[in-house]
């Protein structure tokens, strides 16, 4: 009886799927139908009107089993999400796959607005597929993903959207190149903002290995004999982003380098506004350059260095020549010249006898002379050697 059933059962089978099997014959979804005969004979016929009212249904769809939902679904960085959470200046990876079909996808596609820096990977012959790169400007873009089951972007397909968030940028102030003598340390220093943010330092010899225990905004290298780059990756939750490179140069000591990294701290060294040879952070007019040739410190203001007094009729000029020594002085001299004039005008200045080059050792120099009938106006001028 087993037997005879399950003969009439295939006798009945051809009059329910003739009539489709004719119809799409010539149709590129025939390939789709036919595979189905082959499991008619461990189904019931319910099962088989299912699946074939399924396929007619789903002609347009990358789903073409009954019971089969193509979904795509984000691999990295946040699995599962719509959303792709990233950065300016961040290198992103942004993978997704396509689930519940039993066929691998022969191309893909991308439409809608790709944020600026970054590219679709366009992979062929597989169920993954990504979008790469440095997004470069901020933004909220909506790309739109599609699946296709033929190459060149043909055949039944199946499409998400995804959203791509692009903040500001996490790294605020990259770590800066600097110049040191050969056998000492270089400090180097990386600003970002957000919260639970971490650090990791690389030599750039070996990207791939991070420095041990440089894990911090800030890093200390080791005493160097060659010139070495290093590089910092700032991660914020998923978003991660890498410096640009900064290289330390072993060279000759550059004097207002070694000053100036005895001046500020690492934070102050990064920034060219507050450390810079053309700033003032103090505010009192003088540049930092200015400041290291005086031997005065640059983020304090202190008072004028030539101080002058009246007496009776005569008027007194007073400063202290002090010695170039400390920090970033080694081998060199500080002079002083004391200068007048009867207008501000360049060329008119002239040194009184004796004051025209004074070598700085810690003294006071002072002059004095009569009270001039017309204005008068005094500086001192100061320069290093060699």
């Amino acid at each position: 009886m087993r037997g005879t059933t399950h003969s009439r059962f295939l006798r009945r089978v051809p009059s329910r799927l003739g009539p489709l099997l004719a119809l799409f014959q010539r149709s590129p979804v025939a390939q789709w139908l036919f595979p189905e005969t082959k499991l008619i004979a461990a189904a019931g016929l319910g099962e088989i009107t299912k699946w074939t009212a399924a396929t007619v249904a789903g002609l347009g769809a990358y789903d073409s089993v009954s019971g089969a939902t193509s979904v795509i679904t984000q691999l990295y960085p946040d699995y599962g999400a719509t959303t792709v959470d990233t950065a300016v200046g961040a290198s992103l990876e942004f993978s997704y796959m396509i689930t519940g079909n039993l066929n691998t996808a022969q191309s893909w596609s991308v439409d809608g607005e790709m944020p600026p820096g970054l590219v679709h990977a366009n992979s062929t012959d597989r169920n993954d597929d990504s979008i790469n790169g440095v997004p470069t400007q901020q933004g909220q873009y909506t790309v739109i993903v599609t699946a296709w089951q033929q190459a060149n972007q043909t055949g039944l397909s199946k499409s998400e959207p995804f959203i791509i968030n692009v903040g500001p940028a996490v790294i605020t102030r990259h770590p800066a190149s600097v110049t040191i003598p050969s056998g000492s340390t270089a400090i180097l220093t990386v600003e970002a903002t957000g919260p639970g943010l971490t650090y990791q330092w690389f030599d750039t010899a070996s990207p791939s290995t991070p420095i041990n225990g440089a894990s911090a905004s800030t890093y200390t290298t080791p005493a160097l004999t060659a010139t070495t780059t290093y590089q910092v990756q700032v991660t914020r939750g998923t978003i991660i982003s890498l410096s640009n490179p900064a290289t330390v140069t072993i060279g000759a000591a550059d004097p207002f380098q070694e000053w100036r990294a005895a001046q500020f701290n690492a934070i102050e060294l990064a920034d060219p506004t507050i450390s810079g040879p053309s700033a003032d952070p103090d505010g009192d007019t003088f540049s930092n350059a200015t400041e290291y040739v005086f031997g005065t410190t640059p983020l304090t203001r202190g008072p004028s260095p030539l101080a002058m007094s009246l007496s009776g009729s005569n008027v007194s000029l007073s400063f202290t020549a002090k010695a170039a020594s400390g920090t970033g002085y080694a081998g060199k001299t500080r002079h002083y010249a004391l200068e007048s004039s009867t207008t501000l005008g360049s060329g008119a200045w002239s040194s009184p006898e004796g004051y025209a080059d004074i070598t700085g050792s810690g003294q006071t120099v002072t002059f004095s002379e009569a009270r001039p009938a017309t204005p008068k106006f005094h500086r001192i001028r100061v320069w290093l050697t060699p």
